[in-house]
Order: C-alpha cells, then sequence, then structure tokens
C-alpha cells in the first residue's frame, strides 16, 4: 500500500567498479500490517537507488528503514 525510493551515496566511492549490492529491511518488530521488500532498482560507483514497498494493509506498518551492502573494486 505504500513504496517510496531511496538512493544513498557510498562513503567511498569505489575506483573501478561497483559489482553488487544488496539490502534488508529493517522492522521494529515482526507484524503482519507491515509486511513488504525492498529492491535495488540501479547502482554505479557512487550511489545505489532501492524501491521501499509495503504491502500489509497498514501504509506505514512498522518499516524503519533498511541495511545495505555493497561489493566493488
Amino acid at each position: 500500500l505504500g513504496e517510496s525510493t531511496q538512493s544513498i551515496t557510498f562513503p567511498i566511492a569505489f575506483p573501478t567498479a561497483c559489482l553488487n549490492v544488496q539490502a534488508n529491511m529493517y522492522m521494529a518488530k515482526h507484524s503482519p500490517l507491515g509486511d513488504g521488500g525492498i529492491f535495488v532498482i540501479d547502482f554505479n560507483r557512487n550511489t545505489a537507488k532501492f524501491s521501499l514497498q509495503n504491502i500489509g494493509t497498514n501504509s506505514v506498518g512498522d518499516l524503519r528503514g533498511f541495511y545495505w551492502f555493497s561489493i566493488g573494486y
């Protein structure tokens, strides 16, 4: 019921390329009202863009953000 996009800038840009970006949702608690997902939309050696989706019956739910991890060289 809710969707937003979020972009992050890597603290240190990869000199050559970013090979992979992964993300996990951070929930305040387990709740069927806050079910959803996070998807990597795009990334490069400097930034990454994510889509956060809440598919529960509560548009706000218990989503508190997300963790991300990137690998590159």
